[in-house]
C-alpha cells in the first residue's frame, strides 16, 4: 500500500468498552491498524468526546460498539469533524430503530462482523480520499491528487481479491494515476 500522503487529514477512531482488555480484539485491531491507519483507540466515552473535540483539522470516522453508541452519537453527531459513524453490534434491530434520525449513519453503517465493518470503512474512506483527489486536480495540484488516488488505490486493493466493486473501482484509479503521471512527464 501507498505511504500516507501527507495531505491526508482523516482519523479512524474506535469506541469499544473492550479495548482495555489485555489480549482484547488484538488481531482485528492490527488489521484495521494496517488497513485504516491512523487508528485511535478508546475504552471510555468522557475521553474519547474530548479527543474527538480536540481534533479540529481532519475528518473523523467514528467506529463505537452497542453499548456505546445511542449516547455517542447523540453527543458527537452535529460535529463538523464527523464523516462518519459506524455502529458495530450483535444487535443491529435493536439501533436501527433509533439511528434514522442520525444523517451522517445509514443504515449500512450497522454492522455485526468484523469483515463488512472494514469494508465499509475502506470503502468510505476511498470515496473520501478520491473526492479529495478530485479537488486537488481541479485545482491542478497533480501531485497531491496522485498520492490521494494512490493511498485510496491501496485501500481498495486490500480487499478488491472478495469484492468486485472495489476492483472496479481500484482500476479506475489506476487509469487516473496513469493520467496524472501523463501529465507531469509532459509538463516536465
Amino acid at each position: 500500500m501507498a505511504n500516507l500522503p501527507s495531505n491526508v487529514n482523516h482519523i479512524v477512531i474506535w469506541l469499544d468498552q473492550r479495548f482495555s482488555l489485555p489480549g482484547s480484539n488484538e488481531r482485528m485491531k492490527e488489521k484495521f491498524r494496517h488497513v485504516t491507519n491512523p487508528l485511535k483507540t478508546f475504552d471510555k466515552p468522557t475521553v474519547c468526546i474530548d479527543f474527538i473535540d480536540s481534533v479540529k483539522d481532519k475528518k473523523i470516522f467514528l467506529i463505537t460498539t452497542g453499548p456505546f453508541a445511542q449516547d455517542l452519537v447523540r453527543e458527537v453527531h452535529d460535529l463538523p469533524q464527523i464523516e462518519f459513524i459506524y455502529i458495530y453490534t450483535h444487535d443491529i434491530n435493536d439501533h436501527s430503530r433509533w439511528v434514522r434520525q442520525y444523517s451522517k449513519i445509514g443504515i449500512e453503517h450497522l454492522i455485526n462482523f468484523d469483515e463488512n465493518l472494514l469494508e465499509c470503512l475502506i470503502h468510505d474512506i476511498g470515496g473520501y480520499l478520491m473526492r479529495d483527489g478530485d479537488k486537488c486536480e481541479r485545482g491542478r495540484e497533480l501531485i497531491q491528487a496522485k498520492q490521494l488516488y494512490e493511498y485510496a488505490k491501496g485501500l481498495y486493493d486490500q480487499m478488491s481479491t472478495e469484492n468486485e466493486e472495489f476492483k472496479e473501482i481500484s482500476n479506475e484509479l489506476h487509469q487516473r494515476i496513469t493520467k496524472l503521471s501523463s501529465k507531469s512527464r509532459l509538463k516536465s
